[in-house]
Parts: C-alpha cells; sequence; structure tokens
C-alpha cells in the first residue's frame, strides 16, 4: 500500500477551517470533517504523492514514528475511499 497514490476526485472538495477541515462530495453531498492531521494529508494528496512520501510529510510536521503515521493514513485514507471522497490509483 506504500506505493499508492491519492488524488481527490474533481467532485470533491475540501477547506481547511479550525485546526482541520471539511471534505465534500459535491455528487453526493457526502462529507466529513477532518483533524489537523487528516488537514495535513488532504494538503498533500496531488496525484503524485505515495502513501509513503505522505507519511514522512506528516512525520516531519506532527513528531510521530513512521509507523504510526503509515497507520493513520491508511486508516484514513480507508475511510475516506469508502465514502468516496477520494481516488486511489497504483499499487
Amino acid at each position: 500500500m506504500e506505493n499508492l497514490i491519492f488524488k481527490i476526485p474533481e467532485n470533491v472538495e475540501w477547506q481547511a477551517i479550525d485546526k482541520g477541515g471539511i471534505i465534500l462530495n459535491l455528487e453526493t453531498g457526502v462529507y466529513s470533517r477532518v483533524n489537523e492531521m487528516g488537514a495535513k494529508i488532504l494538503s498533500s494528496c496531488d496525484g503524485e504523492k505515495t502513501l509513503e512520501e505522505i507519511a514522512k510529510e506528516i512525520i516531519s510536521e506532527f513528531e510521530v514514528e513512521k509507523e504510526v503515521a503509515l497507520e493513520d493514513a491508511q486508516s484514513f485514507f480507508e475511510n475516506l475511499k469508502s465514502q468516496n471522497l477520494i481516488e486511489v490509483k497504483g499499487g
């Protein structure tokens, strides 16, 4: 999973607010609030960075261990994918 690439679909918007953010599927109305780490992860979803690269950014900003960063990001992406709020490619 570390080589997967994540991208916010064109029908999804997100906005950072109050040490976190909101991500919204404009077609379905499904939305989710995210915490500060979630907002950092979303800001890194450019369609080019892998899970590993995003985890490195989390490690740098939040000073957590690599395993924690990878597990948190993976869980976050699985949740967003189940709500059709993120696209995954690669593997």
